[in-house]
């Protein structure tokens, strides 16, 4: 019974077994898969192998009690039908599993579907159970089912016994088939699909790397990747890379708990030797029960990764009272390789003070005699002969501290129109500094308020500011503080404009005239000092779209004339001052009505005449206003009144039919425009030959 044991071991010490033949996707297969039963196929040449997985327990047990159906199509031709093959294939009957295990005393495997499907089913019964017991026999059941899967996927023999595996060897090797799973049960009608093609690629396991650990080797490989392929593995070392032995007699499956994250590799620890070379290589298991060739091997090795242990140095006043004396030791000496004693203080970060190596022989009372003011900080580094580092805690040594601090750098400010100003600043080159003072004034030569009372610990600092205040700048200047409380000089002052919230006075019209060469508009700029720009809008009356007419800067005329306009048009007007902030003055007393000049109803048309063999050629003068006209044309004939002659549309002459051969023609012409919308010209003087 090793084998059940093992597996019941594998089991409830892993937690619960995640991976089932689902996960299975390998090269050459393609696979379409129900939600309750799960198909894939190997193709060996001579036979095609079936191998299925219930995905939960439920159908699971109704697979046992009712088997399941195996359909074949031949797909040289997409509209042959499924073929039954198996109409029922069931497990194996308790006593076929036992008249194997006799046959094969040596090998127990079976052991596990036995007693996954055939034994001790009352832990799995819900009757007469409160609800603790159900809880756990529900979970019982599960694993039962996650147990037979497991080895079913590790050996042919069990998935076989489990009535999970079948073998087709009436195949045609030429052919491509297509086979379908189902539950042989009237109300089941999942299914699952597999096509087994002939050629079918088998990666090797690829280690990813070895980590070296004191006594211990670390192998991953990639889970993803591996998960594809092969459910189980075994790991296999060697000293000379020629023999190698088998570190695992079961097949290793790194399982994960419910609810726990997978993680991207799988991992397998051993306990070596250190500092002896070992070579190991992976061989994977697929759910066929099939096993791979061997991996690309890799080599590592145990290694010591214990730091020495470190004591604190001790410094201490010099004999000659001119500097400091550093005294460390170690027990024992012989596995240190190298010393380092360094230290920090104000001036600078790090400093070298003692370096000597096992050859040179180590001096274990080191005099510093270049001590700065200040707090200054020993410490002993120590590698051993094995690579390992580790660094004590400081030794302490203070020196009253003169000295103020120099003044912070690289003042620079951010403002929002809330009344927020967010100082920043760098340090100066002191390292001793420990907090800063700001101080503030509303302009640059005025007394500075100190803004903290307490020390500022950071170099950010924030201030409001009352935004209903007319100043338009703010001042700042900070100083540091050292450890040993002197107190610097004033930084740079830092110049900061504040965002403006009122918008510039309105600037006004004073006059303005219409005629025919457009708008004439007397204009007044605005008093505010910070305005940059003055812009004119207008807009059709009765319409929201203002139009930008014209920018000006801070020079603007006294008069301007636009010359834009449509004749008799009606127009808004609208006259806005800009300032720096981008804020715009009020229009509300800065807006003009007009109505432009209609030079349409003030027009005179001309007129030209000439003789020719039709009669009198008449012109009209093509520089008339507007548009959507007719030219009425009106004549008087040998002192007769005017009487309209024609009306054009669309062409500017005309040729009355008169005698023109005799020398005087007592004839006049006059002309006049009328427009579309009812307005009328004046009559142009009158013309005649």
């Amino acid at each position: 019974m090793k084998y059940l044991i093992a597996f019941l071991f594998l089991l409830f010490n892993s937690l619960i077994f995640a991976q089932q033949i689902s996960e299975v996707n390998q090269q050459g297969v393609q696979s379409i898969q129900s939600t309750d039963v799960q198909l894939n196929t190997k193709h060996y040449g001579d036979k095609i192998v079936l191998r299925w997985a219930p995905t939960n327990p439920e159908w699971w047990l109704y697979g046992i009690i009712n088997g399941y159906k195996i359909s074949r199509k031949d797909m040289s031709d997409v509209r042959n039908n499924y073929e039954v093959l198996v109409d029922t294939l069931k497990p194996w009957t308790e006593s076929q599993i036992e008249n194997w295990y006799v046959a094969h005393p040596d090998d127990d495997k079976v052991a596990v579907p036995l007693q996954t499907m055939y034994r001790d089913w009352q832990n799995t019964n819900y009757k007469d159970a409160d609800f603790a017991d159900i809880f756990e026999r529900s979970t019982y059941f599960k694993q039962r089912h996650q147990m037979t899967i497991l080895a079913a996927d590790l050996f042919s023999v069990v998935s076989e016994a489990a009535g999970l595996r079948w073998e087709d060897k009436t195949i045609d090797k030429e052919k491509l088939y297509a086979y379908k799973i189902e539950f042989n049960k009237s109300d089941a009608k999942m299914a699952a699909y597999s096509i087994a093609k002939k050629w079918q690629i088998y990666d090797k396991p690829v280690i990813f790397e070895a980590i070296e650990k004191e006594e211990r080797i670390s192998i991953k490989w990639d889970r993803s990747l591996h998960n594809r392929v092969y459910t189980a593995y075994y790991i296999e070392r060697s000293h000379d890379n020629i023999n190698y032995e088998r570190l695992n007699a079961l097949p290793y499956v790194q399982a994960i708990g419910e609810g726990l994250s997978s993680g991207r590799f799988i991992s397998y620890l051993d306990k070596v030797e250190s500092y002896q070379l070992y070579y190991y290589r992976l061989i994977g298991i697929d759910a066929f029960g099939d096993v791979s060739e061997p991996s690309e091997p890799i080599y590592a090795q145990g290694k010591d990764r214990t730091p020495p242990k470190v004591e604190r140095p001790d410094p201490s006043k010099s004999e000659s009272g001119d500097g400091f004396l550093i005294r460390w030791n170690h027990d024992p000496i012989e596995e240190i390789s190298q010393v380092i004693i360094y230290k920090k203080d104000p001036i600078s970060n790090e400093q070298l003070v003692y370096q000597s190596t096992k050859e040179e022989g180590f001096d274990f009372e080191i005099e510093d005699a270049n001590i700065n003011e200040g707090m200054s900080l020993y410490h002993v580094v120590l590698v051993d002969t094995a690579g390992n580092y580790a660094q004590s805690m400081p030794g302490e040594i203070y020196i009253q501290d003169k000295t103020p601090p120099k003044p912070p750098i690289n003042l620079s400010a951010d403002v929002d129109t809330s009344g927020s100003v967010i100082l920043k600043w760098e340090q100066g080159p002191d390292l001793d500094v420990i907090g800063y003072y700001i101080f503030t004034a509303p302009r640059q030569n005025d007394n500075y308020l100190k803004l903290n009372q307490k020390k500022h610990l950071f170099r950010i600092f924030e201030d409001s500011i009352n935004m209903t205040l007319l100043t338009d700048k703010r001042y700042y200047k900070i100083v540091a503080i050292d450890k040993g409380g002197n107190i610097g000089d004033y930084s740079e002052i830092l110049e900061v404009n504040l965002p403006d919230k009122i918008p510039p006075a309105p600037c006004l019209f004073f006059d303005y005239r219409v005629d025919s060469a457009g708008v004439f508009m007397g204009i007044m700029t605005s008093s505010s000092i910070d305005v940059v720009n003055h812009k004119l809008y207008r807009k059709k009356q009765k319409t929201k779209d203002w139009k930008l007419i014209k920018t000006f800067g801070k020079k603007v005329p006294e008069i301007f004339l636009d010359k834009t306009v449509d004749s008799g048009g009606s127009y808004t007007y609208k006259w806005i001052a800009e300032d720096e902030g981008g804020l715009q003055s009020s229009s509300e007393h800065s807006m003009l009505n007009i109505t432009a000049f209609d030079v349409r109803v003030f027009y005179r048309p001309q007129l030209r005449l000439n003789k020719t063999k039709e009669g009198v050629m008449i012109e009209v003068s093509n520089n008339i206003p507007g548009d959507n006209y007719r030219i009425q044309i009106i004549r008087s004939y040998k002192g007769g009144k005017y009487r309209t002659l024609t009306t054009l549309k669309g062409k500017t002459t005309y040729v009355d039919k008169l005698d023109v051969t005799t020398d005087k023609i007592n004839v006049k012409y006059r002309a006049k425009i009328l427009y579309k919308d009812g307005k009328r010209s004046k009559f142009g003087k009158e013309y005649s030959l």
